[in-house]
């Protein structure tokens, strides 16, 4: 895999050690201890029997599982508080003179928790103890953030396909599985979750108290977290959906706080396989090529932890592998047998009515829709295409649908691991270092095989390491200092198929030869065909580390429990994300059309076959270095002005610098002076010398605005107001109001300053070169005098800075006052403790943000006027997209801009019983409606689009993209009451109590609306208003009510299911549906008015528990279904309607619209799991 440097690991080991010996040096003189940052607090009041408070008595804390004990000595109103405890399960004491002592039963406490715990003594002697059964409050009366704790044995016990716990994210109210997240994307980006209709980018993820955000601008580790610890490395994590505290932040949807497991005074471990195979699945909705689609997959792993000095020195370790081969039938539209003979008919076949081609240099047209392949016009290039693609395998394919289809095989290597070390002195110091790392690889086979393929993404990897070191000491009982420190790197990216491969495209004139980054065909895109070559944005890389350290300072004065704290971050980026590296070319059919008799789809075909591109494109290698870095601090001021009534205010602030780069190879757009401006200082330039226009200004100077081009924002102020007020010892009320601010989103390379001209760019040739102009004669001709062919190759430093011009190249744009996006979030709610131990909570949650990221082109073209239609070929336009722009001398200006905003509104619900008696359970119900303006660009799904219409913004307003109104997740741990201890056969026979006892069932129900579907439709390239590299998704006109373009009659065949929405065919469209005049261009239906399919799916596993010989292991078999029901819930229909030819203007709508095809757009059918655990 190439790399920016030799051994770029250094540039994580390095700091790392030096930040591991200064923890061990503390170590040696203070001492570590646990930090509050992903720790609990238990707090209550001691009251003796008349209610009064009880002074000066002393409270024990202990922990159960270590035996360790803190104590505390109550206020004068009876008050008591111990902050900084690892979540786990606890007792209180209680002794005061003159009272019995009294003890609560084991409870849990939660990471980020302000568990209460009152008690009252009665009178009597000290020596006397009293018991407490359920002393720890069930309802949240002290804090008034929204969320959901879930525990380490909980995300172990659940049926989780993939064994990734933040898929248990689900559980939560207010919390959307986003379908990146699915068989949607391949592969599935873990942890990518929609909560309260803000991204999936807009989370934050810490873990044992460090930032651990996949800090990656195109994510290659596929992944929103660095590091992905199994479920059985987890205490706990903790999901907070709305009005967090103070002192977390750089997140506008939830923070997700996940612990890591410790070791304790026992020995404990254990091991295990997840295993599943072809045979225990479903066959699916897609029969195919007729062989099921293979799943062989082994996930197996194990965790050992223990004391190294009893009741001192704690060590943990755990490593889980994963080995996975998958065939997922995928489709592909491909030129039919006729059609790689050279011959066009109108349904394809050798028999078939011919259809008029002409050779757009000659002007000879073919009538008998023969294309001679000797003529010398015809692409070399395109021919040995020809040579090596499948011809079609889906018998009775309409020309215009998909016609091939494939089981190619997808394996997976992921090795993933944690060492912990936790060290307690004494009750004030404690601590913990722990380090993980993480190595995953994914192969993403193309649609179709061959040497004429490759587009996919080929190899992706991600290998991270993780380092944590933190120190907390209490200084008085009533204060504790906290200090963290953690680094992480991550090496990721992504390599085509056939990289290094003999080079198809060898001897023609400047072509790209390196094997680095070239190998078999370069991108070759065939509108009305699965594109042929490799993935125009493959290889890349992205190589982030970041350096997180933070301080807390905690101190409970009265009834105020105050904390202040600071976080740093430092974020270095080496990116190499600029494409493409081996030439793009694309065909549209804009000069093989013979007349209206010629379709679109044969036009575009003949195109390629002469080399007569539309538009190409080229980019030169580049790798640059970002560099980011924030500071953050908060006030936090939990207050109980009354024994009901707690009141949470806080205040954040916010300083998180632009991106800027190491050697300053930024540049931005002036639209002040229509010109590019360049960071530091430099020469500048205003070339007017033909094919190399561009004016650039060097902005001087070394602060922030000189480096990054945009101005820091010193203004982020973010107030958190909360209240939680017990109205009665069985409800409570709380509600709350707090402003965030969202740092973290990825545009690719779209949104990359560095990704601009002169040195670094995407060569673009504009779309307004035909073959009239003359073929271009000289490797140094400028290319938009004359008509380059792909045989013709590129011109002479055809992406270098001697030929850059703002003509032909995109620019990348950030306006100079650029600011994160505002969140405004709030709720109320009402939290009833009902019978059974168990609590119901009903809330109106919303949020209002405005800023959000949203791309635009800035110099967008006008429509073409009536007059510039040419009445013999209305699919041209007289005036070119050039000439159309408002700004001269550049072509896209693709923008990041603030335009984006969501207005949300949601009723969520909670019912909730905890682990009791054997029995556990979530529900968790969300009736929502979000309204958005775009979706982000690597989160776009089902026709939508992350570029809004600079000249209609409001057009673009409608239904967010992940708007799925009604949402219901139930989730069930129940152990069956039969053997020992339970309720039934506890005194049976041993044989009756093994066969009978130990059986558990776990359940994940999930129900859910169906998912937005964007209309949208492929506008003749030559009256378009953009070509951005971020494309925009013209919707048609809808002349009726969506509900007119639903169908009622489904079709299955082997490989689709037609007719979820009505298909038009040929010029007919479909009903309620048209493609507008080219004049018009933008349609009148809305974004996202139609919806998919709704979704559900049953999970359910059994569990039986052996206990071994000598009851000091036990074994665990399980067989978990995931789909239990084999359901079959299709995703999204395929939505565009059609397409417009080039020259004709003529429409041909789409036999595939409204039809679900391939493996990603079904979610999977039944998967079977076998379990076998071992512990003890």
């Amino acid at each position: 895999m190439f790399s920016e440097s030799p051994n770029p690991r250094r540039r994580f080991r390095r700091p790392l050690m030096a930040a591991l010996w200064l923890f061990l040096f503390t170590v040696s003189t203070w001492q570590l201890a646990r930090a509050q940052f992903d720790s609990g607090a238990v707090l209550g009041n001691i009251k003796d029997p008349s209610g009064a408070s009880i002074g000066s008595a002393t409270v024990d804390l202990t922990s159960v599982a270590r035996g360790t004990k803190v104590s505390r000595q109550t206020d004068a109103g009876g008050n008591y508080e111990f902050d900084s405890l690892q979540p786990g399960d606890y007792t209180v004491s209680v002794s005061a003179p003159g009272f019995q002592g009294s003890k609560t039963d084991s409870f849990r406490v939660e990471v980020g928790a302000r568990q209460r715990v009152d008690l009252k003594l009665a009178l009597g002697t000290a020596t006397d103890t009293v018991t407490v059964s359920g002393a720890a409050s069930q309802l949240e009366t002290e804090t008034s953030d929204r969320g959901q704790t879930i525990q380490g044995q909980e995300a172990v016990t659940l049926p989780l396909n993939g064994r990734s716990y933040a898929d248990l994210a689900q559980l939560v109210p207010g919390v959307r599985r986003s379908l990146i997240a699915t068989v949607a994307s391949t592969p599935p980006r873990d942890a990518s979750y929609d909560v309260n209709g803000l991204t999936s980018m807009d989370n934050n993820f810490t873990l044992d108290g460090i930032d651990n955000n996949a800090y990656q601008e195109a994510n290659q580790g596929y992944s929103n977290e660095a590091v992905i610890p199994s479920p059985d490395a987890l205490q706990e994590f903790k999901v907070q959906t709305d009005n967090y505290s103070a002192e977390y932040g750089r997140a506008g949807g939830a923070i997700v706080n996940a612990t890591t497991r410790s070791g304790t005074n026992a020995f404990h471990g254990g091991a295990y396989d997840y295993f599943r195979n072809t045979v225990l699945n479903a066959f699916g909705p897609f029969y195919g090529t007729g062989i099921k689609p293979t799943l062989v997959q082994n996930q197996f792993g194990g965790t050992f932890g223990g004391p190294i000095r009893r009741d001192r020195l704690f060590f943990f370790v755990d490593y889980e592998g994963l080995r996975s081969v998958s065939h997922a039938l995928t489709t592909a539209t491909l030129p039919t047998a006729a059609e790689l003979t050279g011959l066009f008919t109108v349904d394809g076949t050798a028999s078939g009515t011919p259809i008029p081609i002409k050779n757009p240099y000659t002007g000879v047209i073919y009538s008998n829709g023969q294309v001679p392949l000797t003529d010398p016009n015809i692409d070399p290039v395109a021919l040995a295409a020809f040579k090596l693609l499948p011809t079609p395998n889906i018998a009775g394919a309409s020309l215009t649908a998909a016609n091939y289809q494939y089981l190619p095989a997808s394996p997976t290597v992921d090795n993933k691991g944690d060492v912990r070390v936790d060290y307690i002195r004494n009750d004030r110091q404690n601590g913990f270092a722990r380090y993980s790392q993480r190595s995953v690889s994914y192969f993403q086979p193309p649609p179709f095989p061959g040497a004429a393929g490759g587009n996919s993404n080929g190899t992706l990897y991600a290998r991270t390491w993780q380092g944590v070191a933190g120190y907390n000491w209490a200084v008085t009982t009533n204060s504790v200092l906290e200090l963290r420190y953690g680094q992480t790197f991550t090496e990721s990216g992504k390599s085509p198929v056939f990289l290094g491969a003999p080079n198809f495209l060898a001897g023609i004139p400047n072509v790209p030869t390196d094997p680095a980054y070239t190998g078999g065909l370069n991108a070759q895109a065939v509108s009305g065909f699965t594109q042929f070559g490799e993935q125009g944005t493959n290889p890349q890389y992205n190589n982030p580390m970041q350096i997180n350290p933070r301080v807390n300072y905690t101190w409970v004065r009265g009834r105020h429990s105050l904390k202040v704290g600071y976080e740093f971050g430092w974020l270095s980026q080496i990116i190499s994300d600029f494409h493409p590296k081996f030439g793009q070319d694309t065909y549209s059919g804009a000069f093989s059309s013979a007349g209206s008799s010629t379709t679109a789809q044969a036009a575009n075909l003949a195109d390629f076959l002469f080399g007569a591109r539309s538009n190409y494109q080229l980019n030169a290698f580049n790798v640059v270095d970002y560099l980011r870095y924030w500071h953050m601090g908060y006030l936090q001021d939990d207050w109980k002005p009354l024994p009901s009534l707690t009141l949470n205010l806080g205040l954040r602030y916010e300083f998180m610098s632009p991106n800027y780069e190491k050697n300053n190879k930024f540049y931005n757009f002036d639209p002040t002076g229509d010109r590019l401006l360049a960071a530091g200082s430099g020469t500048d330039v205003n070339s007017t010398a033909p094919g190399n226009v561009y004016n650039l200004h060097y902005v001087g100077g070394s602060g922030l605005y000189s480096r990054g081009l945009v101005n820091p924002v010193h203004t982020n102020v973010a107030p958190r107001v909360g209240f939680a007020y017990q109205a009665t010892p069985k409800t409570a009320l709380r509600g709350g109001y707090g402003i965030s601010y969202a740092y973290l989103f990825r545009f690719g390379g779209e949104g990359l300053l560095a990704y601009n001209g002169p040195n670094n760019y995407d060569a673009t040739l504009p779309n307004n070169q035909t073959p009239s102009q003359g073929l271009c004669t000289s490797l140094t001709q400028d290319p938009t005098t004359c008509f380059r062919r792909t045989q013709d190759g590129y011109q002479t430093n055809f992406a270098g800075p001697t030929n850059f011009s703002t003509i032909k190249a995109q620019t990348r744009y950030t306006p100079a006052n650029f600011k994160p996006a505002y969140v405004q979030a709030y709720h109320l709610s009402v939290q009833q403790e009902l019978p059974f131990q168990s609590t119901l909570e009903v809330a109106y949650v919303g949020n209002h943000t405005v800023h959000i990221p949203a791309l635009e082109d800035f110099n967008q073209a006008r429509t073409c006027l009536a007059t510039e239609i040419p009445t013999a070929t209305p699919g041209q336009c007289t005036t070119s997209l050039l000439n159309r722009r408002p700004i001269a001398n550049f072509t896209d200006i693709l923008t990041e801009s603030n335009a984006g905003f969501l207005v949300y509104n949601s009723l969520q619900t909670k019912l909730q019983r905890r682990f009791r008696n054997g029995l556990f359970l979530i529900n968790s119900f969300t009736w929502s409606r979000g309204i958005d303006l775009t979706s982000a660009d690597l989160e776009t799904q089902n026709g939508d689009t992350a570029v809004t219409n600079i000249r209609n913004t409001a057009s673009d307003r409608g239904p967010s993209g992940y708007n799925q109104p009604l949402n219901n997740t139930t989730s069930v741990i129940a152990d069956l009451p039969f053997g020992r201890d339970h309720r039934f056969g506890a005194s049976a026979p041993g044989w009756q109590q093994e066969l009978l006892g130990g059986w558990q069932l776990t359940a994940i129900n999930v129900v859910t609306s169906g998912v937005p579907i964007n209309l949208a439709y492929t506008a003749s390239s030559n009256q378009v208003v953009s070509t951005t590299s971020a494309a925009y998704a013209i919707r048609p006109n809808l002349t009726g009510s969506p509900n007119a373009v639903y169908g009622h009659t489904l079709v299955k065949t082997n490989s689709a299911l037609n007719g979820y929405l009505v298909a038009g065919s040929g010029t007919t469209p479909p009903p309620g549906v048209s493609i507008p005049s080219p004049t018009q261009l933008f349609g009148s239906a809305g974004r996202n008015d139609l919806r998919g399919p709704s979704f559900g799916q049953f999970d359910l596993a059994a569990h039986k528990q052996f206990t071994l010989p000598g009851d000091r292991f036990t074994a665990e078999f399980r067989i978990e279904a995931f789909n239990v029901l084999n359901a079959t819930n299709y995703i999204s229909p395929t939505s565009n309607v059609g397409s417009v030819n080039s020259t004709t203007g003529s429409p041909t709508y789409s036999a595939s619209f409204g039809s679900f095809t391939g493996s990603t757009s079904v979610y999977p059918s039944r998967q079977v799991q076998l379990v076998l655990r071992v512990s003890f």
